[in-house]
């Protein structure tokens, strides 16, 4: 997505702007009952990018989170 994209849409216009986010790196994790975790860094546009290397060390967490969210809803089960 382009940042004329980005900053024209619905996400960044109601969410990120007024809480003066630009930056923004994130990954998905699907649930055990098909429900969709969002894990994500954000800063504001003074701040500058974000470090590169942030996607892999999301990417890095996300194993380790969807097995706390399986066990999480193994537990609820229990």
């Amino acid at each position: 997505m382009s940042a004329d994209e980005m900053q024209a849409s619905n996400y960044y216009q109601n969410f990120m702007r007024p809480q003066g986010m630009y930056w923004h790196a994130g990954t998905s994790i699907k649930g055990t009952t098909n429900d969709i975790i969002k894990v994500s860094v954000h800063r504001g546009n003074d701040a500058g990018p974000l470090d590169p290397n942030i996607t892999d060390r999301l990417n890095t967490l996300r194993p380790h989170l969807a097995r706390a969210t399986l066990l999480t809803a193994r537990l609820r089960f229990q």
